[in-house]
């Protein structure tokens, strides 16, 4: 055998060698592990793969993952099984763009453990690294985020969801997609929704956009469109919720957790606000409301001249109950955490005069003024009720002149 032959069977034997080992560790996912724990600089056991298949040539398939990255801010992820497309290594390379083709998900589990954003933006030196896929697709999926004060616990169970053209640079908290999604649990803090369906989800240029959505709260209806902003920074959430047919105090209640001193039937359009310029962990609902069949509970500790203008008056009606009907209202309101400010109704009749309500109810005080309009000059004070004191146990009282002239501004007039 020839010198020349014998250092090309050394090369080829070497190559099958060195081939086949690679394929060995290709199928051994725990020294998979190992390979990226080392290049991340984790610990041992910080990454885990229960078992790896490939379907050569394009599919590997990875069941029971779980990565445990050893910085706070970074979340926890468990993820029953997960397949994609094997990614090109030198496009990997030059590119930093790995892409993983058609991937396909269940039982992803992902724990943020702090939620508040570092003191100081982290912002990665040369080229960041970016994971792309044609399609994605999540099912039967969960999201949590422990409470962190002030934000409160996130909590989404049940998230199914399809996604096209994904980009997502984890360095930057970037991901771009669109697709759809629902989720059958969605609790944000004292917010919590069911039933949440995005036909439209779009992300793009560090915003989220939702159109046509669906969701329950507590016993409400509703549908909501808008954008969160800046994803990767501080968000700032700006969507429109439109309520319609349900029971006002079925919303309240499920609000502020305590029996609402008014009943009707609702109509609202309100904006919903959070993050952004406002505190941390604070949020803001305000626009207009209707209220229909409107009855308030003014309680049965009512004094005799209070007493005698309800049961006179022809703007009121009052049963035995403690409830005075007020007809249909509409105006503005604002609610937050535990608490319901209404800045301004009005019930328009052509019989009788223009009503006005305004007030507030926190902590289960209630501060509740309702004024008759006079006809013929509205600037005056007219007269009116004011109703405080503790849900179910309220003081009636006829309102002061003072109380009458901090009345809002009156939306339509006679």
């Amino acid at each position: 055998m020839t010198r020349a032959r014998m250092l090309l069977l050394f090369v080829v034997s070497l190559a099958v060698l060195v081939g086949g080992g690679a394929i060995y560790a290709l199928t051994q996912p725990a020294i998979l592990c190992r390979v990226a724990e080392r290049a991340l600089d984790w610990p041992e056991d910080s990454i885990q793969v229960e078992t790896l298949d490939f379907s050569w040539p394009r599919r590997v398939r990875l069941a029971n993952v779980r990565v445990d990255p050893p910085e706070e801010r970074m979340p926890a992820v468990n993820i029953e099984w997960v397949e994609a497309d094997l990614p090109s290594p030198l496009r990997a390379w030059w590119s930093k763009e790995v892409h993983l083709g058609v991937v396909e998900a269940s039982g992803v589990d992902v724990g943020l453990r702090v939620q508040r954003p570092p003191q100081v933006a982290h912002v990665p030196e040369g080229q960041p690294l970016t994971l792309t896929a044609s399609s994605l697709t999540l099912e039967d999926s969960r999201f949590t985020a422990a409470p962190d004060p002030p934000f409160n616990e996130v909590l989404l169970v049940g998230l199914d969801g399809e996604l096209d053209d994904v980009r997502w640079t984890p360095s930057l908290k970037r991901i771009e997609g669109v697709g759809r999604a629902r989720s059958d649990i969605f609790n944000l803090g004292t917010i919590g929704l069911t039933n949440l369906d995005l036909p439209v989800l779009i992300l793009a240029d560090e915003d989220l956009v939702l159109e046509e959505a669906t969701f329950d709260y507590g016993r409400t209806e509703g549908t909501a469109n808008g954008v969160i902003r800046n994803l990767p920074g501080q968000p700032e959430v700006e969507i429109t919720v439109a309520i319609s047919s349900s029971r006002v105090e079925e919303a309240v209640e499920d609000a502020i957790g305590r029996v609402s001193p008014v009943t009707g039937w609702l109509r609202a359009e309100l904006t919903v606000r959070a993050g952004g310029e406002l505190e941390r962990g604070d949020s803001r609902l305000d626009g207009w409301v209707s209220l229909t069949e409107g009855f308030v509970f003014m309680g049965t500790d009512v004094k005799l001249i209070p007493r005698l203008l309800l049961d006179v008056a022809p703007w009121f009606q009052r049963d035995n109950g403690g409830w005075i009907s007020v007809g249909d209202l509409r105006g503005e309101a604002r609610f937050g955490r535990g608490w319901v400010e209404l800045d301004r109704l009005e019930r328009v009749s052509k019989k009788h005069r223009v009503l006005q309500a305004w007030g507030d109810l926190r902590d289960g005080q209630v501060d509740l003024t309702v004024r008759v309009v006079p006809k013929r000059k509205p600037d005056n004070a007219g007269i009116g009720v004011r109703v405080r004191g503790p849900l179910r146990s309220t003081k009636v009282k006829l309102a002061k002149k003072s109380e009458l002239m901090e009345a809002p501004e009156i939306m339509i007039l006679q």
